[in-house]
């Protein structure tokens, strides 16, 4: 998700929302990396 371009706006309870939403698609895209990267690790060549 894109953040906001008006931030600075933005209340306190907001900024925490969009810092943790932010945070949970961080681990969600690393863990994606590493089980991707896993995967190819343990192909078998052709």
């Amino acid at each position: 998700m894109p953040l906001p371009a008006d931030l600075d706006q933005l209340d306190a309870d907001t900024l925490r929302r969009l810092l943790i939403e932010q945070e949970r698609e961080l681990v969600w895209r690393q863990t994606k990396i590493e089980r991707l990267t896993h995967e190819l690790a343990h192909r078998q060549p052709i």
